[in-house]
Order: C-alpha cells, then structure tokens, then sequence
C-alpha cells in the first residue's frame, strides 16, 4: 500500500522490538501503578468498609490526574514536533510529519480548552457544576 504522502510512515513491529517490550516491562508498568496510587482514596487505609462516597475521591482524583497527563502529553508533543521541525534540515518529508505532529498537537489542545470552556459556560448559565462529581444519599 503507498503511503499518500497525508500520514507520515510508522514502522512496523519487529521481532526485536517486541523482546524489547519484553524486556523492559518494568518501564510500561511504572506509570499505570503511579496512577492508581494517586487515585487511591484517602479512606482506603482507614478500616472503615467502602462506600458510595468513596467514589467522588476516586473519580475527583482521576480527573485531576488525567488533566495533568494531558498537560504533560500535550506540551511534550509540541516539544517533539518542533524539535522534528528544527532538524528536519529542508527535508520535505521531516517537515511533512513534523507538520502533523504539531497540527494534531494543536488540535488536541482545542478540544480539551474547549471542553473545559463549555463546562463552565453550562456552570456560569445554569448554576449546575458538571466539574465536580457528587453521590446523593
């Protein structure tokens, strides 16, 4: 299949990229089990059972920690895209991808402003907080 010049190429999975993933498991692992610690609720180690109120520290937390990875993922694709862009050298190719790298970098900062925008306009008109997650009793 040609590559029609839109998507720049990815390469395909070989065998020693897979014994690589083997091998450095421990790397993939790390961030997953960073997560779910900091979206452990604090009454988890109290010896109290679990309840539905338990859900709004879960759930609070993991908005919380899903916007900061955003953040870091968002500003480390600008990161490589302008990096890509400063070394391409005039190569038609190189500044293609960096290109759009860079254009969904900026896209993807559009729909998490703007998401984030429409949930304080609703917030602002309607008096309802979307932003905050509540358990009635």
């Amino acid at each position: 299949m040609e590559n029609s010049g839109i998507l720049p190429e990815v390469p395909h999975r070989t065998k020693m990229n897979r014994l690589n993933l083997i091998k450095n498991w421990k790397r993939y692992l790390f961030l997953p089990v960073l997560i779910l610690g900091l979206i452990q609720p604090s009454s988890a180690l109290a010896s109290d059972p679990a309840s539905l109120q338990d859900l709004e520290t879960i759930f609070g937390k993991l908005i919380d920690v899903s916007a900061a990875l955003l953040g870091f993922v968002l500003f480390f694709t600008f990161v490589g895209g302008g990096f890509t862009w400063a070394t391409a050298g005039g190569d038609a190719k190189k500044l293609q991808q960096a290109q759009f790298i860079l254009t969904f970098a900026i896209v993807g900062f559009v729909v998490f402003a703007s998401g984030t925008l429409i949930l304080q306009l609703i917030k602002q008109f309607t008096g309802v907080d979307l932003t905050i997650f509540r358990v009635r009793q």
